[in-house]
């Protein structure tokens, strides 16, 4: 049997480190999950254990988060790290970027997405690789999350993203039903006929634009990004007319996220690919949460560290403390 991976978290707030620790806990039992509330604390795991994956805050008492990832990086090397701040700046992020983090994510947290970073930053759940470059690789990771928040936005079949250089795809959702690279390959050559066009009709470059097939049981929606990516969602058909409004926002949406990744990942110059925000809401499974037992034995301190096990909260508390965001149902029943 495969040893359980070890997650730390440090946050100097016990109620962020209480709704961290028990989102985390909805993954399963398969982690060990360790909290500290500093630096120094939490460097004393390292003489214990080996950490697979450390999560921690930026503005803490003694040092900062990068200060800890960089001591880190000299103790356990191949720790993976991800970083949160609520005072997040260009310079915190080119830094965070420096340090090699797998993530860069600010408060508030919508912790459906937190949790599937995590497992992809721990390879549980992994995605095709576009590049065994590691800048390729995070790029990879941003895009899968804009991906994803547009997929559950909208419950879509799934959404596609590709590369059109390499031919491959990610994927949030489904497989599709039918030849994903047929059906690509078809688009390429859409939009490489409606951009001839464009130029024989003298629109220059011609402008973003959404092709849209409908049938019986899908439609779908696609544009091409920045020359060598396609962007497809694919949604069953017989949604409400009401609802397009939804669609047309999400896919505006993420099509504005994606330009930025995209072209921050082409310019030399910049520093950064993070700072992405989290604009879904939280699921409305996630008040469970704040119900859940923490009975694994995989989820126990460290006796030499401070607990923050016995620290409780309720969902209300977290929400106005501004640790997540409103799940829908919350947001219906205060308007």
């Amino acid at each position: 049997m495969e040893a359980a991976k070890t997650i730390l978290i440090i946050d100097d707030e016990e109620s962020v480190l209480y709704v961290l620790r028990n989102s985390l806990l909805k993954i399963g039992h398969e982690y060990r999950i360790l909290t500290a509330t500093d630096g120094k604390s939490a460097l004393k795991y390292f003489e214990k254990y080996q950490i697979d994956l450390v999560i921690t805050d930026y503005r803490m008492s003694g040092m900062n988060g990068l200060e800890l990832i960089d001591t880190i990086a000299n103790v356990q090397p191949d720790t993976r790290m991800i970083l949160i701040t609520a005072f997040g700046t260009e310079e915190i992020e080119a830094e965070a970027q420096r340090h090699n983090v797998a993530a860069y994510l600010k408060k508030p947290l919508d912790l459906n997405q937190f949790r599937q970073i995590v497992k992809r930053t721990l390879g549980d759940l992994s995605p095709a690789p576009f590049s065994e470059n590691r800048r390729e690789d995070q790029l990879q990771l941003y895009v899968t999350q804009v991906i994803e928040q547009l997929q559950q936005e909208v419950n879509a079949v799934c959404v596609i993203f590709t590369n059109l250089e390499n031919k491959k795809s990610l994927l949030a959702g489904q497989n599709p039903p039918f030849s994903t690279e047929q059906f690509t390959s078809l688009l390429s050559a859409s939009f490489a006929i409606a951009e001839k066009a464009s130029h024989l009709l003298g629109n220059g470059e011609g402008t973003s634009a959404w092709q849209i097939q409908r049938s019986t049981h899908l439609d779908t929606y696609s544009t091409q990004l920045c020359e060598k990516y396609l962007l497809s969602l694919v949604i069953a058909s017989g949604y409400p007319r009401s609802f397009q409004a939804q669609i047309t926002n999400a896919l505006e949406s993420a099509e504005a996220d994606l330009r930025n990744i995209l072209l921050d990942s082409s310019q030399k110059g910049k520093e950064t690919l993070f700072g992405q925000e989290f604009n879904q809401a939280v699921q409305n499974e996630l008040e469970k949460i704040f119900e859940d037992p923490l009975g694994s034995p995989l989820h126990q301190q460290d006796p030499d560290a401070k607990a923050a096990s016995s620290y409780s909260l309720t969902y209300d508390e977290a929400l106005s403390l501004g640790l997540i965001l409103p799940t829908e149902e919350n947001k219906s029943s205060e308007k």
